[in-house]
């Protein structure tokens, strides 16, 4: 893999936006700069992250980012155009491609929610990668998320409810990317959507929940300790209980303390 320059990558970049409404052109272009980038280094049973279920040229993130930021105007000037390259970046199936697919569907304007909507619930339905969840989760809602705040809740709510697991997955990786916002401030609304889930979620979703958890302790400890011991409290639940456990330790003693004398009860 060639050292990064950073005169060199944005002419690179540049010249790839050229192909913004040839999106063939674009991937046999994007396919050239992935090769030169790729980093070949890795061997099978290194430390580290699990290897990627689809294939990966594993390029390093400035390049990625580069190609995005020259993506960005175009994908806000022209909808229809961002949707259709988003759309073949994904059917390329290729890791870095499919990254690119979520941050460009979050480029577009959302005033038309359903094209964002309807690729986000399919892409999460084809998809086992977990990088690739959190990316269709956080990136490809950022707009929506910001600018159409009450439906993205809505949504939100839709997708908690369902009896698909991959689908309550989806609505949890949402939900921390908003409450992850440093302006998010409306807890109220993230206690009530992980209400129904904290008594009664399946074991594989526990984890996407604590790590909801984090942040709102973070915010505001004694409001997220008291929805924990409420919770604790009044159901009992297997999951409450795991919850309550292990987010001990995103709070300060005095709500740890208590935390732990609810726990023992």
């Amino acid at each position: 893999m060639p050292a990064i320059e950073l005169s060199r990558l944005k002419l690179q970049a540049a010249q790839l936006a050229e192909n913004f409404h040839d999106p063939a052109a674009y991937i046999r272009a994007c396919e050239d700069l992935f090769e030169f980038y790729a980093d070949r280094t890795h061997r099978p049973g290194e430390a580290g992250s699990p290897p990627p279920i689809i294939p990966t040229y594993k390029v390093p993130g400035p390049v990625l980012r580069r190609i995005l930021l020259e993506l960005d105007p175009l994908a806000q000037a022209d909808t229809a155009g961002a949707l259709a390259l988003a759309d073949a970046f994904w059917e390329k199936g290729v890791l870095e491609f499919r990254l690119m697919a979520a941050n460009l569907l979050g480029m577009v304007d959302p005033t038309d929610l359903q094209p964002i909507l309807t690729r986000v619930e399919s892409w999460n339905a084809a998809n086992q990668e977990e990088t690739l969840l959190a990316a269709i989760a956080d990136k490809g809602l950022a707009r929506l998320r910001v600018e159409s705040r009450e439906l993205f809740i809505e949504q939100l709510e839709d997708w908690l409810s369902s009896i698909e697991l991959a689908v309550q997955k989806l609505g949890l990786q949402a939900l921390l990317a908003l409450v992850d916002q440093p302006r998010f401030q409306n807890l109220p609304v993230a206690f009530r959507l992980l209400a129904p889930l904290i008594q009664e979620a399946p074991r594989e979703l526990r984890p996407y929940m604590l790590d909801i958890l984090r942040p709102l302790a973070q915010r505001s400890p004694q409001e997220t300790a008291y929805f924990l011991r409420q919770a604790v409290t009044q159901g009992r639940a297997p999951t409450a209980l795991w919850l309550a456990r292990h987010a001990l330790d995103f709070f300060p003693e005095e709500n740890r303390q208590k935390l732990r004398e609810t726990l023992r009860r």
